[in-house]
């Protein structure tokens, strides 16, 4: 058993970080880096006959995986503040036979945060933006904006108080679905690109906007844009919370490095009640305090 161990780990960790990188060395780091947030959901859920799973099979064919060593390599292995025992905690949780846990796209409960630079009132600043995939009753998907948070965003209690802080965080839901702009549902595949257009179409910018609660620091958001105070510049980074698996939350960032453990990987692990989770998503992510999952 301690033998299969390491072999396995050396599948996954042998070949080092270096400058020049050669043809082989090449295509292996290609092959095992998770290029996309779709593949990482593939590779947690063990998805048969994937680019992954077959390139393996082909090159490796003495080693077979199992879901619970596939997933283990799917952390960051250089974030040594994720403790070992709660990775293994979090392992036989979602690999229980009998009640196993997956993740997918059209979850209701994960997030992507998208750091973003911006120009407010001609001056360069820092905006984060919080997107969620949302589901018409026709069951097409889009990304929209949930939650904002910025430092020109934050709510003066005197100066906004009126504007904001008395308006009710809860917009009634769109029956219709039927608004006219929107972005794409693979938005995340190309690094959500397409966000600018929240900001170039602003007067249908509440196109753009999540239906159901919003927070004081949204509704400050879509008022600057609509007052033309906000240029949108690019987006920097982006990472993923996935709050549905029961009793955990991961967070999910990129790695580009000249190494196997690549990629779009778990860099943070919470074990989380339900409570914890809503509070999570107030204090995370600047959702108002009534939950959307």
């Amino acid at each position: 058993m301690r033998m299969m161990l390491c072999c396995l780990a050396a599948l996954f960790y042998s070949t080092k970080s270096t400058a020049q990188v050669k043809d082989d060395d090449f295509n292996i780091l290609f092959a095992f880096e998770v290029h996309t947030i779709d593949d990482f959901f593939e590779r947690f859920n063990f998805k048969d006959n994937t680019a992954f799973q077959n390139y393996v099979s082909k090159n490796y064919p003495g080693n077979n995986l199992t879901r619970s060593q596939l997933i283990h390599n799917l952390f960051n292995s250089k974030n040594l503040a994720v403790k070992k025992d709660e990775i293994n905690s979090f392992l036989t949780s979602v690999t229980d036979t009998a009640f196993p846990e997956f993740v997918n796209y059209r979850d209701t409960d994960w997030y992507a945060e998208l750091h973003c630079k911006v120009l407010y009132r001609n001056k360069p600043k820092k905006l984060t933006l919080i997107l969620k995939v949302e589901q018409s009753p026709q069951k097409f998907f889009r990304w929209s904006v949930v939650s904002a948070k910025a430092d020109f965003l934050r709510i003066n209690q005197t100066k906004d108080s009126l504007n904001y802080l008395q308006q009710p965080p809860y917009i009634k839901p769109d029956s219709t679905f039927s608004k006219k702009y929107f972005l794409s549902p693979v938005s995340h595949a190309l690094d959500f690109m397409d966000v600018d257009n929240v900001f170039l179409k602003k007067s249908h910018v509440d196109d753009y906007i999540y239906n159901g609660p919003q927070s004081p620091a949204l509704q400050k958001l879509i008022d600057q844009i609509k007052n033309s105070e906000i240029d949108f510049v690019e987006v920097i980074s982006v990472k993923y919370h996935l709050l549905k698996i029961h009793s955990w939350i991961i967070v999910v960032e990129y790695f580009l490095r000249n190494e196997k453990n690549s990629g779009w990987l778990i860099n943070k692990l919470f074990p989380a009640t339900r409570e914890q989770k809503e509070k999570y998503l107030i204090t995370a992510l600047n959702l108002p305090a009534m939950p959307t999952y």
